[in-house]
């Protein structure tokens, strides 16, 4: 029998306290559920996102709740707009600089400390395995585990 896995999607703030989470399975759709926490948390100005999240939707949704976007563009991105203006704008902005340029521009570093810092760090205090062999209770296994580690940011 193959073994799935569990995914991990987080909202982060600039503090690198977590925000939002989303737990599953393999087949956790990652852009679906950070739009869903997108549109929970009423209080976002800004979001910094990797490549995986460069699609219209995503670029849509922003633009509707006036949400500054700092989302890395795919190379080869077309600036056809499709149905998003915004995405256009964004890769026709990104495609017009260097990349470091960019990266400077939308503060692309900061999203480190709000994404993958966070995820480092809770391996680095409790491993990335769970002893729960109940697919509801690793979830809720991992879910105590995040937060466990904001519960420590606070201190």
């Amino acid at each position: 029998k193959k073994r799935d896995w569990i995914k991990v999607v987080i909202m982060g703030n600039d503090k690198g306290e977590i925000v939002d989470i989303r737990i599953g399975n393999s087949k956790l759709e990652e852009r679906k559920a950070a739009r869903g926490m997108l549109r929970k948390n009423p209080n976002i100005d800004k979001v910094l996102m990797d490549g995986l999240h460069d699609c219209k939707k995503t670029f849509n949704l922003c633009e509707d709740k006036n949400i500054e976007t700092g989302i890395k563009i795919r190379k080869g991105s077309r600036t056809r707009s499709k149905g998003s203006p915004r995405r256009r704008r964004e890769v026709k902005e990104y495609q017009s600089m260097e990349h470091k340029d960019w990266v400077n521009k939308k503060r692309y570093g900061d999203r480190w400390p709000s994404s993958e810092g966070i995820f480092s760090a809770k391996k680095r205090i409790f491993g990335e395995h769970v002893r729960a062999t109940k697919k509801k209770n690793m979830y809720k296994e991992v879910f105590l585990k995040y937060w466990a580690y904001n519960q420590l940011q606070k201190v």
